[in-house]
């Protein structure tokens, strides 16, 4: 039977014997039944019913310049979901890269055309993928539900929660963009002023 680092026999507890005995034993050949090969593998297939993505939630706060329009994030609180974690630092990474997708699709990617509409932000020159410095800081926390769809309870991380956190920001950016619209209104009126004045003398 299988115990910690190895295998007992049932009924005889202080007979066991490690992984690494196990694998030195097989892949020297020595004693094996006929026809056998040295080594030590095995090759399983699974087939899951269907796709199994994780699910999660923002809270994000911004601050949002009334006379520019420019919008600072102050603090992004993110839940995520993916059931089952094998590797920590690798989740973090997938959900920081679809962090950094969503946040560049909202704020800065932009397909610019002309009138006759040809494309003006063809290049990367033009096209302004976010860097580094671009991308917010997210404080990142886990819930664990297995997955019942698979054997070790893993669900997908990344790809959804870029698309999640593109959606929220789309609607950030749709306000921001009011806000800008509604400054430079302000702005306008205020020049007005300042020549009226100026007329006056």
């Amino acid at each position: 039977m299988a115990v910690d680092g190895g295998f007992g026999v049932v009924g005889a507890p202080g007979r066991q014997v490690t992984w690494a005995r196990v694998a030195e034993f097989a892949y020297r050949g020595q004693g094996l039944p006929a026809g056998a090969e040295p080594g030590l593998e095995a090759t399983r297939f699974f087939s899951p019913e269907g796709e199994v993505w994780s699910a999660g939630a923002f809270v994000v706060s911004v601050r949002i310049d009334r006379d520019t329009g420019t919008v600072t994030p102050e603090r992004i609180v993110w839940l995520d979901d993916a059931g089952t974690i094998v590797n920590p630092l690798l989740a973090d990474g997938q959900l920081e890269g679809s962090l950094a997708q969503g946040w560049g699709q909202v704020m800065m990617e932009a397909a610019v055309l002309d009138r006759d509409g040809h494309l003006l932000s063809g290049t990367l020159m033009d096209y302004a993928v976010p860097r580094a410095d671009d991308v917010p800081h997210a404080e990142i926390g886990h819930a664990h539900t297995p997955s019942p769809n698979n054997p070790l309870g893993a669900k997908g991380i990344g790809e959804r929660d870029d698309r999640d956190s593109a959606r929220d920001g789309e609607r950030r950016r749709r306000r921001a963009g009011t806000l800008r619209r509604h400054a430079s209104r302000h702005a306008a009126h205020a020049r007005e002023d300042l020549r009226a004045l100026s007329a006056r003398g």
